[in-house]
Formats: C-alpha cells, sequence, structure tokens
C-alpha cells in the first residue's frame, strides 16, 4: 500500500500587483496603466501548490503580514487543500508585494 507524500515548505508567500503598461517612458514622466491584477506568487507558494496538485499532502511554513493580502494568502491555501496552520500573520507588518509593470512587447520591470 503505498502512501500519500508529507510534503513541508518553508519559505515566501507573496503578492505580485501586475499593470499593463503601453510604455515605459522616459525619467521622471508618468506611464499610462491599461489594467492591474494581483495574484499570490512566490517561489515557495508555487512549489507548495505544484507539490498539492501532484497529490501530496502540504503544510506550507511562512509568515504574512496581517493585512488584506496576508488573510487571502492564508485562505488560498485552505482552499486548495495545503495545510496552512503554520502560516503566521504578523501583526504591525505588510505582507510581501511585488509591483510588476509590463509592456505590450512583454518587457518587463519588478520592483523589489
Amino acid at each position: 500500500m503505498s502512501r500519500k507524500p508529507r510534503i513541508a515548505v518553508v519559505g515566501s508567500a507573496n503578492v505580485d500587483l501586475t499593470t499593463s503598461v503601453i510604455r515605459f517612458r522616459v525619467r521622471a514622466k508618468p506611464c499610462s496603466g491599461r489594467v492591474s491584477i494581483w495574484a499570490l506568487a512566490a517561489r515557495a507558494r508555487n512549489q507548495a501548490v505544484a507539490a498539492r496538485l501532484c497529490g501530496a499532502d502540504v503544510v506550507m511554513v511562512a509568515n504574512v503580514g496581517n493585512d488584506l493580502f496576508g488573510q487571502a494568502t492564508v485562505d488560498n491555501f485552505t482552499k486548495i487543500g495545503i495545510d496552512a496552520s503554520r502560516v503566521r500573520i504578523v501583526d504591525g507588518v505588510s505582507s510581501g508585494v511585488a509591483p510588476i509593470f509590463v509592456e505590450p512587447n512583454g518587457q518587463n520591470r519588478i520592483m523589489s
């Protein structure tokens, strides 16, 4: 009888904020944005999701901020069947966020 793999993933669970821009402008000039989306991201989070989709029992170990994104991250882990009991929501800090600006040709800039 085979058992499901049990995997613990330790790492970041950030949020990407992606905005499509018409083009990057010269310094100190505003960029025109068209569409903004936010997505749960980060390498460790993506590994946890991939392991879960492959059938493993997964527990995620991470810290997130006590904000909208932190709770959304925990809720998303739970929704897809990842044990989020070790994801700690920390008061007084923000969840990790990466603003990403993407031109129509795919060129992007990620602020970190």
